[in-house]
Formats: structure tokens, C-alpha cells, sequence
């Protein structure tokens, strides 16, 4: 599909081939990610670089699965940054992840409804 945020491609493959592997890593993540998403926001709000790191890690693995490059990238910026404990512009680049991963969780949504 044009303008996909997903590689459906790469993420069929990465299922073996098998479309309901895929709806099942496509239903983990959807379940998966708002949680994430909030350890996240706790972990920028305390300062806790490690906690941080480990969800953008995390999600950057699974937005990878997906081929979701641009969402991916974002995690994987914000997974450096806490390194440097720049909270402002880690809170920056937190919000365009989640921006990001809006879009890529309403591909997803949609792919898994029509199938």
C-alpha cells in the first residue's frame, strides 16, 4: 500500500509467512504499547534514564518487526538521548514518538479489521 507506515512485507515475513502469527504480533503490540508508552512518561517525569531507555528500546524493537522506520528511529533518538539526561528535549522527542506511534497503531488496527 502507498504511503504505508508499515512494511507488511517485512512484518509478514518476520511471522514465517503466516498471517495469524502476524495478527498475533500485531494484537501483542496494541496491547503492548500503550503501557510503554506510559512507563515512558513516568520515567521522564522522575528522571530515570535507565527506565526510559528500556521502553524507547523496547518499543524501537517492535516498530523494527513492523518496518515502521520513521517511529522507529524516533525511539531509537530517544533511547540515545537518555543518555545525555536531557529531559526537555527527550520530553520533545517522547511526544513525536507517540505521534508517530498513533499513526502506526491506527495502520495496524486497520490492517488487523480487515483481515
Amino acid at each position: 500500500m502507498s504511503g504505508s507506515l508499515v512494511n507488511w512485507d517485512a512484518a509478514l515475513a518476520g511471522a514465517g509467512g503466516d498471517e495469524d502469527i502476524l495478527r498475533s504480533v500485531v494484537g501483542a503490540f496494541l496491547e503492548e504499547t500503550p503501557g510503554l508508552v506510559s512507563l515512558a512518561h513516568k520515567a521522564l517525569q522522575q528522571n530515570d534514564p535507565s527506565t526510559l531507555r528500556r521502553a524507547s528500546h523496547t518499543l524501537k524493537g517492535s516498530l523494527r518487526f513492523f518496518g515502521a522506520q520513521l517511529a522507529a528511529d524516533a525511539a531509537w533518538q530517544l533511547e540515545q538521548l537518555t543518555a545525555q539526561e536531557d529531559w526537555s528535549a527527550a520530553g520533545s522527542l517522547l511526544a513525536e514518538l507517540e505521534n508517530r506511534l498513533l499513526s502506526v497503531t491506527a495502520e495496524l488496527q486497520q490492517r488487523c479489521a480487515a483481515h
